[in-house]
């Protein structure tokens, strides 16, 4: 489930499963879930909805354990991405440019970073005050959002005021084609699943700066949600992800459940 409506969403999917008789396993892969819960009402809903399911999963360790406590059994970490997939960071690691501080004098570093449905979490003040500092000042900005019109616009003229080029709710070519325009993809989210973009732009060999506070794929720059910090991984570079935290490829697991259901 990756939709920001989604715990309400997972009552109704595991009751019906369940009066079908089917083996029901209920995989989240939005790091919004943190959000969803945050009223009393829905951590009741979430907590009834995944005692219900069979198995439980999600994208990484931290997202598995918040799961766990709204009553899911033993979660398990699994990719939403295929075994060739989850690893093509590895390919994208040896063309990744270089920091900020080494790019060629004279061109202006580029970097793009994604908003979705106007959240708080994906952290557009915090991008907004970074560009600021006067160390990025040679860089160019660029905001790929996407959501409904209301979200979008208000997102959009933020940005725009603030010197950003903004891009609104392209499709997944033109996604790529903006990522290989970049020089590096910056994710500052509060919380987060196992993002595809993250994934694309490594394979795509940018750099990927992003926040430590989930489990990232291994390549990506990590750094503390503090400007100083942000700042000089982009700069100079930043402690580099060995993967941890996340799983193994989910056509791995679908197979390991129908066959333990074809056993009973």
């Amino acid at each position: 489930m990756h939709n920001v409506s989604s715990v309400f969403r997972l009552l109704f999917v595991t009751a019906s499963r369940l009066l079908s008789g089917a083996h029901t396993v209920v995989y989240f892969h939005s790091g919004t879930l943190t959000v969803q819960v945050v009223s009393p009402l829905r951590r009741v809903i979430a907590r009834i909805g995944f005692s219900l399911a069979h198995e439980t999963w999600a994208t990484n360790a931290d997202l598995a354990e918040l799961i766990d406590s709204l009553g899911g059994s033993s979660t398990q970490v699994v990719s939403p991405y295929s075994s060739a997939v989850a690893d093509s960071s590895s390919s994208g690691a040896d063309k990744r440019h270089p920091a900020l501080h080494r790019v060629e004098r004279g061109k202006s570093p580029a970097v793009v970073f994604f908003v979705g449905y106007g959240m708080e979490l994906y952290g557009l003040d915090f991008v907004l005050d970074l560009m600021r500092d006067e160390r990025l000042s040679a860089v160019s900005w660029t905001l790929i959002t996407y959501g409904d019109e209301q979200s979008t616009v208000t997102t959009s003229e933020r940005a725009r005021q603030a010197g950003v080029h903004v891009l609104v709710n392209l499709d997944p070519d033109d996604i790529h084609t903006e990522l290989e325009r970049h020089d590096v993809l910056l994710r500052a989210t509060t919380t987060d699943g196992d993002a595809m973009v993250v994934r694309e732009a490594l394979d795509l060999g940018l750099r990927v700066v992003a926040s430590d506070v989930v489990p990232r794929p291994a390549g990506v720059e990590l750094c503390s949600l503090n400007r100083e910090d942000v700042v000089l991984t982009l700069l100079f570079g930043g402690v580099v992800s060995d993967g941890a935290g996340l799983g193994v490829s989910v056509a791995d697991q679908v197979i390991r459940t129908v066959r333990a259901g074809r056993g009973r």
